[in-house]
C-alpha cells in the first residue's frame, strides 16, 4: 500500500493505476467501507469507474464530483485521497490539502500515513507563504451553520482558509444549542475544531411535555359533580351583581392590532425556517450567502413585529384596565327592600 502511494505522488501518469489497487484494497480493509446493500456497491462503483475514466481523459472536475459521489454511496478514506490528487492536477492546491487531511482523518494510524503527511506539510507551507492558514471545522450531528467572527462561511463539515491569529467559531442548528468558541490559528500547520451539539432546552422540554401527555390517565368524572355544580351556582347567585365592563373603541383597536402583528411574525418566522433549512442542504457558497442573507432579513422582520405586536398588546391591557376601573365607579347596587306590608326592589348608582 505504501508503494502505490508514493507511486501516485511521483508519477501523474499512474495515478489512475494506484486509484483502482486503491478501491480494491480499501474494499477489503477491516475500517474501508462498511458493507451495504448490493443496490449501493453497485451505484458506488458506477461512479468510481465512470471518475476513473473521466481522470484518463482529463475531465478532472467531473472525475472530482463522480469521485465525491463514490463516496456517498460508500465511504472510503482512500477516495479522499483520489479527490485530492485530482484537485492538485487543477492546480487547487487548498481543496487539495483539505482533501488530504480528510484522509488523515478518516485513517488514523494507518502505514500510508507518512507521504501524505509530507505533502499536507508542503501545502502548508504554500499557505503560510501567502499569509493565510487551513481550519477545518466539523460537527456532531453535522449540517450546523458555520460563523466565523460574525460572518457566515457554509455548513459542517467545512474546511477554509483564515489569517492566522485568534477567531470566535460560533455553530447554530435547529433543535440543539448554540455552540460557541474562541480559538488561535496557528501561523505554520492548519487544525481541525470538532464540536459536538447538544439539544437545546426548548427541545427537551418539548419531548417532556409530548411524553408526560402522552403518559397521562384520562380523568373520570367525579360523581359529585353535579353537587359542586349546584354549589358553584349557589355562590355565584350570592356574589352582588356588577355591571360589564365595555371596552372602548380603541381598546378593541389595540388588541386587534396586537394580534394582526403577532400572527404576521410568526408567519414571518416560519418563512424564516423554511429558508433556514434550505440553506443547511445548500453546498454552494454563494448560493448559501445568499439564502442566509434572507434569513436574517426575515428574522429581523419578524422580531419587529413581534416587538411591536407585546408592545400594543401592553397598551390594550392598559387601556382595559382604566375600562373595568370606569365601569366599577359607575356600578350600581340592587337590593330587596321590605316594609310593613310590602316588599320591593331598591336600585342605587353612582355618577
Amino acid at each position: 500500500m505504501l508503494a502505490q502511494v508514493w507511486l501516485a505522488f511521483r508519477s501523474p501518469r499512474a495515478l489512475a493505476f494506484s486509484l483502482a489497487l486503491f478501491w480494491v484494497s480499501g474494499a477489503s480493509a477491516q475500517d474501508e467501507p462498511a458493507a451495504k446493500g448490493g443496490d449501493v456497491q453497485a451505484q458506488a462503483a458506477d461512479r468510481y469507474e465512470r471518475g476513473v475514466k473521466a481522470f484518463q481523459d482529463e475531465r478532472w472536475r467531473e472525475a472530482v464530483e463522480l469521485f465525491k459521489q463514490a463516496d456517498e454511496f460508500a465511504p472510503s478514506a482512500l477516495l479522499s485521497f483520489n479527490i485530492a490528487k485530482v484537485y492538485e492536477r487543477m492546480r487547487d492546491s487548498r481543496s487539495a490539502l483539505a482533501w488530504y487531511r480528510d484522509y488523515l482523518r478518516r485513517s488514523p494510524g494507518t502505514s500510508v500515513q507518512d507521504p501524505v503527511q509530507k505533502r499536507v506539510a508542503e501545502l502548508e507551507g504554500l499557505l503560510r507563504a501567502q499569509g493565510v492558514q487551513q481550519l477545518s471545522v466539523l460537527s456532531t450531528p453535522s449540517g450546523a451553520t458555520v460563523l466565523l467572527d460574525a460572518s457566515s462561511r457554509g455548513v459542517t463539515p467545512w474546511s477554509g482558509e483564515l489569517a492566522p491569529g485568534q477567531h470566535r467559531l460560533q455553530l447554530t442548528l435547529r433543535g440543539y444549542a448554540d455552540a460557541e468558541q474562541t480559538f488561535e490559528l496557528p501561523v505554520d500547520h492548519a487544525i481541525d475544531l470538532t464540536v459536538s451539539l447538544t439539544p437545546s432546552a426548548a427541545s427537551e422540554r418539548t419531548a417532556a411535555t409530548t411524553l408526560a401527555a402522552d403518559a397521562a390517565p384520562t380523568p373520570d368524572a367525579s360523581p359529585d359533580t353535579g353537587a359542586a355544580s349546584t354549589a358553584l351556582g349557589a355562590a355565584s347567585a350570592a356574589q352582588p351583581e356588577r355591571s360589564v365592563a365595555v371596552p372602548r373603541w380603541w381598546t378593541w383597536g389595540l388588541f386587534g392590532g396586537s394580534a394582526a402583528l403577532l400572527l404576521g411574525s410568526g408567519a414571518v418566522e416560519l418563512a424564516r425556517r423554511g429558508l433556514q433549512d434550505k440553506a443547511h442542504d445548500t453546498h454552494v457558497q454563494i448560493d448559501y450567502q445568499r439564502e442566509y442573507d434572507d434569513v436574517q432579513s426575515r428574522r429581523d422582520t419578524a422580531r419587529v413585529l413581534l416587538g411591536l405586536g407585546a408592545l400594543c398588546g401592553i397598551a390594550g391591557g392598559v387601556s382595559l384596565y382604566f375600562d373595568v376601573r370606569r365601569a366599577d365607579a359607575a356600578a350600581g347596587g340592587v337590593a330587596i327592600a321590605c316594609g310593613p306590608g310590602a316588599c320591593g326592589v331598591q336600585a342605587s348608582q353612582q355618577w
